[in-house]
């Protein structure tokens, strides 16, 4: 739990100075960043995950979902608020941990009932389409391509 913990508390500091895109500034200008805060940061700049998510199972703590654009599952820690397990979210994702195993939503989320299903695959289409390297974050995906 502190590898989350810390995370949101890095994700409302950088909120403070300009949110994601301003990682490197914040990285300059933060001198009391532990090592591992450093490369927490700099995974987040590097490897963030943008989709759009079908919640399959939650809990008190976090989310299972299926990333649409890409076909991989993710482990999704401090969203806003709770989603319903059939619903969506698109979003952001931050890597917690260097295996993938734990996600930290951005914060910048937005919850779709289930009913919305139709404008919502529309949606994961389009970006896999304007946005082929999303779908590429799969390894099956590249060698299909």
């Amino acid at each position: 739990m502190d590898v989350i913990e810390r995370g949101m508390a890095l994700r409302q500091a950088l909120a403070q100075v300009g949110g994601v895109g301003a990682i490197d500034r914040f990285i300059a200008a933060s001198r009391n960043l532990t090592r591992a805060d450093r490369e927490m940061l700099g995974g987040w700049a590097d490897d963030p995950v943008r989709g759009v998510f079908e919640v399959r199972s939650a809990d008190d703590h976090a989310i299972s979902a299926l990333n649409l654009v890409d076909d991989l599952y993710y482990r999704v820690y401090g969203l806003a608020r709770q989603p319903a397990q059939e619903s969506f979210v698109t979003g952001t994702l931050l890597p917690l941990t260097d295996d993938d195993e734990a996600w930290l939503a951005s914060g910048a989320e937005t919850f779709h009932p289930w009913e919305d299903a139709k404008p919502v695959a529309r949606f994961a289409i389009e970006m896999a389409t304007r946005e082929p390297e999303l779908v590429f974050r799969n390894p099956e995906r590249v060698s299909q391509g």
